[in-house]
């Protein structure tokens, strides 16, 4: 039986594979197979058969085998697990393992917590990057819907149905990326549910205020072709949670009603094609906020309260509003636990791989390999000369502006907090711990003799798995104080701790979010980037 995959995954002589549907395992081969042999083909075949005879939708099979040279990446670089390919802006790094599916009726199944956090936003920006507005339907009378829509492949209106043209400009086509979800959402469904297969050529994005419904009624604008054989819906909701009615009945109290949540994605066809079903209300809003006048744009835009310039890559949608109350550790040092959200973090991981800088392991003045892997901006660093331009032969590129804003935004926080001044970054050093990596009791001391005098703070983001950090005034390991970087913690240290001595004791395995890993290609460690100015 013929398979594929979402991921294929490089570990020294380990090819790490995550199966998500059927559908031609021949690719694989021939994207890692040149060297397998007869026994390897056959392993390979075995494990893809066991993993979706299991029925589990998403599963790693660790098959020992030795990926030919062509995508094997040197040991150095801590992202060659991301794939041989480029993940970034795939639908396949979108979705949860997620809770068991729920059927709700023949030919209906609603998979719960199916979208992470990343695919949610991700979804949201693509609807926003399209040529493409919302407007407001009328129904026949006149009277206005509550809700305001945009259209792919087909504009759609209550009287006339389908058009070209509904609000008077030309729709564009269903995006590839939701066209790839929907038929891994659809083969999936089919193994569950009786429906057939489809490949959508229209998208509807309804959008709900908060006083919005939608009354009950059929989809039956579509084709005859396409009713006749119950070519499948799928319903994505991200957001607010919706009250979601549905039943063979109008009569509201024969109905049956279920919660679709932010992530959720509802599939029903064959029998269900033509059910009857409508949104009741809508819950909370999550943030409570009032955009200024210059960022408002007119009510029927529902990405208003997202601000009108683009957001993605942005340290602005980066961290918890929520998170911990920040730990202060010590005169000047500061602690922000979870700080970092879920995007915040795989886009950091992203944003470190597509600048023009490697990693490079520095050696210490006896020779020494230290045990970490570095990246730099601004400039690079190396523990016998210091600072450098071309600490590893290459000039570094300069600090990314979103960290820079990242850096500056944090900085005001802690000011409220703790006694340090203000900082500009002008230096990241980007280092990466193996679950064996630590690093060795020091101080910071390599910036300019100003900066140090200043007191000038150093930020230390941490993704991935957690870090055994060591702090104090001492190098007497016995008095230092200790605490755990977990993955979106961010800790400030300047003023009267600039100079502290700090260190890594150990990594702690399998610590950290298993979606950071799965979506970003981290490899397993810890990423540390510490902001600086020179």
């Amino acid at each position: 039986m013929p398979f594929s995959f979402a991921k294929v995954q490089c570990l020294g002589k380990v090819i790490v594979v995550t199966s998500v549907h059927v559908n031609g395992y021949e690719e694989l081969l021939r994207r890692f197979g040149a060297n397998l042999g007869e026994s390897g083909i056959h392993d390979l075949r075995q494990s893809m058969q066991e993993a979706f005879h299991g029925g589990i939708s998403k599963q790693q099979c660790y098959l020992h085998l030795v990926p030919s040279r062509d995508n094997y990446v040197e040991d150095t670089e801590p992202f060659s697990l991301i794939t041989a390919y480029d993940t970034t802006d795939s639908w396949s790094r979108w979705v949860n393992l997620g809770r068991p599916p729920q059927k709700l009726a023949p030919g209906m199944i609603l998979f719960k917590d199916y979208l992470n956090l990343v695919g949610q936003v991700e979804i949201v920006d693509l609807c926003q990057k399209q040529d493409a507005r919302f407007y407001q339907p009328s129904n026949p009378s006149g009277a206005k819907l509550r809700l305001h829509t945009m259209c792919f492949g087909r504009n759609w209106d209550p009287v006339i149905g389908y058009t070209s043209s509904g609000d008077g400009s030309e729709p564009p086509p269903v995006p590839r990326q939701l066209t790839s979800l929907a038929r891994d959402i659809i083969k999936i469904a089919q193994r569950l549910v009786d429906i057939p297969s489809m490949c959508p050529d229209i998208c509807l994005v309804n959008f709900f205020r908060t006083d919005g419904r939608l009354g009950l009624h059929q989809d039956r604008d579509e084709s005859s072709s396409s009713l006749e054989r119950g070519l499948p819906v799928i319903s994505i909701s991200i957001g607010d949670t919706a009250e979601f009615l549905y039943g063979h009945t109008r009569d509201e109290n024969k109905l049956d009603r279920v919660l679709l949540e932010s992530g959720d994605v509802l599939v029903y066809g064959g029998d269900s094609r033509l059910i009857f079903h409508g949104d009741a209300f809508l819950g909370q809003c999550y943030l409570h906020l009032v955009p200024s006048r210059d960022n408002y744009v007119e009510d029927t835009e529902p990405f208003s309260l997202i601000t009108t310039h683009d957001t993605t890559g942005s340290p602005s949608r980066w961290t918890n509003y929520l998170g911990r109350p920040p730990q202060k550790l010590a005169p000047g040092m500061l602690l922000f636990k979870d700080y970092l959200n879920l995007v915040g973090q795989v886009e950091i991981v992203d944003l470190c791989q597509k600048q023009d800088a490697r990693f490079y392991q520095p050696s210490n003045p006896s020779g020494a390999k230290l045990r970490l892997r570095m990246m730099s901006f601004g400039r690079n660093w190396d523990p016998v000369t210091g600072y450098t331009s071309s600490g590893n032969g290459s000039e570094p590129p300069p600090v990314p502006r979103q960290l820079t804003s990242l850096a500056r935004a944090i900085i005001r926080k802690a000011q409220r907090l703790v006694d340090i001044p203000s900082m500009c970054p002008d230096i990241c050093l980007v280092n990466f711990f193996r679950p064996d990596g630590r690093l060795g009791l020091h101080q910071d001391r390599d910036e300019s003799s100003s900066s140090l005098e200043r007191g000038l703070p150093v930020i230390s983001i941490s993704i991935g798995d957690t870090a055994e950090f060591l702090y104090g005034h001492t190098r007497d390991e016995s008095k230092l104080d200790r605490v755990l970087l977990e993955s979106g913690d961010v800790l400030v240290y300047g003023g009267d701790s600039r100079l502290i001595f700090h260190g890594v004791r150990r990594i702690l395995l399998y610590s950290g979010p298993r979606l950071v890993p799965q979506i970003s290609g981290l490899q397993a460690g810890c990423l540390n980037l510490t902001l600086r100015q020179f």
